[in-house]
């Protein structure tokens, strides 16, 4: 009988040695699948800020082709008519004393 307590004492030995084993394996399996889920979210978010990168500097370009536009027909504009310019200004200036004056 000592023959079998002995086989049985050394099998839950080394059962409990697996179980333990198991455990260790399973945590170091969900701290992977916990890294890789941030790695992936990281990723992820990097490609997002990439495309908004590229919309912000597509959106910037734009802006300044059209800033550039009105800047050159403006000036185009004082340039033909230096009077016409001086006059829309002083109503311009006028207009907004009025407003402030109130």
């Amino acid at each position: 009988m000592s023959d079998d307590t002995s086989n049985s004492s050394n099998g839950g030995t080394s059962a409990q040695g697996v179980k333990p084993s198991i455990r260790a394996t399973s945590r170091t399996s969900d701290e992977t699948d916990v890294s890789s889920a941030a790695a992936a979210t990281k990723f992820e978010a990097a490609r997002k800020l990439r495309l908004v990168q590229g919309k912000l500097s597509e959106a910037q370009d734009n802006l300044k082709l059209k800033y550039r536009i009105a800047a050159d027909t403006t000036d185009d504009f004082v340039h033909d008519n230096p009077w016409k310019a001086i006059t829309m200004a002083a109503l311009a200036g006028l207009v907004i004393g009025m407003l402030a004056a109130r």
